[in-house]
């Protein structure tokens, strides 16, 4: 519930007032909800079958390419794409994050083998937070009190997710052991 509110928070950009709120708002939000399923059953198949985190990672980078060619072309033209990977520095730049996000993938994934999903997601959280530290010192960002707020919210969520799991996963094993 304190992550939902921190959601709305920030959608709203601390004014609370449902005007700011847009259907993009609400696809944004579809798009977590649907990595948490991808990732459950992506756990599952790691943890049954022979696939590695190097095919998983590499199958999901292929298909989101697959699906975002087509959508850049459509937006921006050949030409605007043409001229993106004519540039060196921004290619460069584009193969270094490239590499940073595939190597992050490659842990995520060997993480949830062995750790709950919800756990490894709470791990990635501070994201958000890191981006907000580096816009501020290195950009001279601002940084608004609705997101602070939004931050400690989500944080305190978190921190009740992982708790419960933790409870759950004690009870779990308690009632294994009286078996």
């Amino acid at each position: 519930v304190l992550i939902l509110i921190a959601l709305y928070d920030l959608a709203t950009q601390g004014t609370w007032q449902m005007s700011g709120l847009t259907p993009w708002f609400f696809v944004a939000l579809a798009i977590p909800v649907l990595w948490s399923v991808a990732h459950v059953i992506l756990r599952e198949l790691l943890v049954t079958t022979s696939i590695t985190p190097n095919q998983v990672t590499t199958s999901r980078l292929l298909v989101v390419f697959l699906v975002l060619l087509p959508l850049a072309l459509g937006i921006e033209g050949s030409r605007e794409i043409a001229r993106a990977a004519s540039d060196s520095h921004f290619e460069s730049f584009g193969v270094l994050m490239g590499l940073a996000y595939y190597i992050e993938l490659i842990f995520w994934f060997n993480a949830v083998r062995y750790i709950d999903v919800s756990v490894a997601s709470s791990i990635t959280v501070p994201a958000p937070a890191v981006t907000m530290l580096f816009a501020w010192l290195l950009l001279g960002e601002q940084i608004h009190g609705f997101q602070l707020l939004a931050l400690g919210l989500v944080g305190i969520g978190l921190f009740g997710l992982l708790g419960a799991g933790s409870r759950a996963r004690t009870t779990r094993a308690e009632g294994e052991s009286r078996l």
